[in-house]
C-alpha cells in the first residue's frame, strides 16, 4: 500500500474512534501495524491508539520507533508532543522534558508542544519555568488587547520566572532558546 492510500486507511480509522470504547481502534491499528511493519505512520497511529486507550506504556515504544522509522514534519511534530506527554504520565519526567525541548526547538510556534512541555516541567518540579513558558505562549498567541497593552510587564515576569529574580528589562537580558517571546518581540508601552 502506497503512502497516501494508507493515510485514506489512518482516516477511516479514527473516523470511527470512540473514546468510550477504544478497543476496537487499538485492534484495528494493531493490525495496520502487522501488515505495514516498521512503516513510519502505521508505527505512529498504532501509538496514538495505545494512548486513545489509555495505555502509554504500549504507546511510548511505538513512538520513539515511529521516531527512528523517519517521521518527518507534521507527523513527527506530533508525535514528538504524544510521546513526550506518554512519558510525563509514566512519570518519566527528565525523559519528557528532554523530548518536548527538542520538539520546542524544531517546532518553536507549535503551542501544543509549549503545553506539553509546560506540564512535564511542572511535573519535573520545575514550575517557574513551566509557568514562565506559559506566559510567553500566552503573549505570542493571545491578541487581547489589556494582554497586549501588558506585554512589556508580562515578558519581564516571564523572564524573572527564568532568571530567579526580577529586574526592570528582563525580558530584553533574557537569552531565550526556547520560548516564544524574546526582547525584540516585548512590547514597551508603559501600562496604566
Amino acid at each position: 500500500m502506497n503512502e497516501p492510500d494508507l493515510r485514506a486507511v489512518v482516516r477511516q480509522g479514527w473516523a470511527a474512534a470512540r473514546r468510550a470504547d477504544p478497543g476496537p481502534t487499538v485492534a484495528y491499528f494493531e493490525r495496520l501495524l502487522d501488515g505495514h511493519a516498521g512503516n513510519a505512520t502505521a508505527l505512529l497511529h498504532c501509538a496514538r491508539a495505545h494512548d486513545f486507550a489509555g495505555e502509554p506504556y504500549l504507546a511510548a515504544p511505538l513512538y520513539q520507533r515511529a521516531i527512528e522509522a523517519g517521521l518527518s514534519g507534521v507527523p513527527l511534530r506530533r508525535c514528538l508532543a504524544s510521546y513526550g506527554s506518554a512519558l510525563r504520565n509514566l512519570d518519566r519526567f527528565a525523559e519528557s522534558v528532554q523530548i518536548l525541548e527538542m520538539a520546542h526547538r524544531q517546532f518553536p510556534d507549535d503551542a501544543l508542544i509549549m503545553c506539553y512541555l509546560a506540564l512535564s516541567l511542572h511535573s519535573a518540579g520545575e514550575s517557574a519555568r513551566a509557568l514562565s513558558l506559559l506566559l510567553d505562549l500566552a503573549l505570542a498567541k493571545i491578541e487581547q488587547p489589556d494582554l497586549v497593552a501588558n506585554r512589556w510587564a508580562l515578558g519581564n515576569y516571564a523572564a524573572a520566572l527564568e532568571l530567579g529574580s526580577w529586574a526592570a528589562d528582563g525580558a530584553a537580558s533574557l537569552e531565550l532558546t526556547g520560548p516564544l517571546l524574546s526582547a525584540a518581540s516585548v512590547d514597551r508601552t508603559p501600562t496604566f
